[in-house]
């Protein structure tokens, strides 16, 4: 499955629904804790993906791949630990998705065992999967893709609002 279609799966709404905004936002949840050990119960090739679901909770996970952008469904039993976290709950399906970073920007990754959470816009993650396709260069990247994907992440910090109880 493309972007495009991956985009129109999720943005589809049901007949009787209204349309949905999609609002500019930034959450985070310092008490989100995502660790290897669940990382790799979700089965990503890559330290970066973002998650979207759809209003049954089905998940998929959206990550950069050498072609594009890779694809692939969400073992239900892992996603549903993370389903049940306030960040996840504060997001809404369809529009918003989950955005998870395990590299620090240098294509190393972040400090051992941690990933960086973050509920935005779907938008927003389309986005960040066109700056790495149009910074992207040879095997690795290179110092361009991880400049670019270090700015972009800094900039999703100093726009997160975290969560309240």
């Amino acid at each position: 499955m493309n972007p495009l279609e991956t985009l129109q799966r999720f943005t589809a709404v049901p007949p009787e629904a209204r349309y949905r905004t999609i609002e500019d936002r930034v959450l985070t949840d310092p008490e989100l804790t995502l660790d290897e050990t669940l990382w790799a119960r979700l089965e990503i090739p890559v330290r970066l993906a973002f998650f979207t679901w759809d209003d049954d909770r089905q998940a998929e996970a959206v990550y950069p791949a050498a072609a594009g952008t890779g694809w692939a469904p969400v073992r239900p039993e892992a996603w549903a630990e993370l389903a049940r976290t306030r960040l996840v709950q504060a997001l809404r399906p369809r529009v918003d998705a989950l955005l998870v970073c395990g590299l620090d920007g240098s294509a190393g990754p972040m400090v051992a065992g941690t990933f960086a959470c973050f509920g935005v816009s779907i938008d927003r993650c389309f986005a960040l999967m066109g700056l790495l396709r149009q910074n992207w260069r040879g095997f690795a990247g290179g110092p361009r893709l991880w400049q670019a994907t270090d700015a972009y992440f800094t900039d999703l910090r100093a726009r997160a609002v975290v969560l309240r109880e």
